[in-house]
């Protein structure tokens, strides 16, 4: 498991190969992660919007941006945390993920960036 901590945000990722999709000529590999965000600050914020860079060993590089996570902008009131489960899909057995969210301070309205560390993407048969 990756974490780290921004702006009071700390921020957990663990990845884990789940499957491989086969095309006409190209196979994608599949895999899914869980993100665990913690509100560590005496403020409650709300979880805006999400912007991934994700790249593999293929040369595959793509950008997501979109609102919030899994459908839904969390808030989360101090000292609360909140997980979600996601997939990426990838061109070769070898890649990475990272990121940042947007969250708005709920009390005075601030916006500030909260960094997703870098975790890899990584069929196991790599790792042998």
């Amino acid at each position: 498991m990756i974490q780290k901590t921004t702006n009071n945000i700390n921020i957990k990722a663990l990845s884990e190969f789940s499957s491989i999709k086969r095309g006409n000529s190209e196979e994608n590999y599949i895999f899914k992660y869980t993100i665990t965000i913690e509100n560590l600050g005496s403020s409650s914020v709300r979880l805006l919007s999400r912007e991934w860079l994700i790249f593999d060993t293929a040369g595959f590089h793509q950008e997501v941006v979109g609102d919030g996570v899994a459908g839904i902008q969390p808030m989360l009131m101090p000292q609360e945390s909140y997980q979600y489960t996601s997939y990426a899909s990838i061109q070769s057995e070898l890649g990475r993920m990272n990121g940042k969210y947007i969250f708005r301070n709920q009390e005075n309205g601030e916006l500030f960036d909260v960094i997703i560390p870098q975790f890899d993407l990584i069929v196991p048969f790599k790792l042998n």
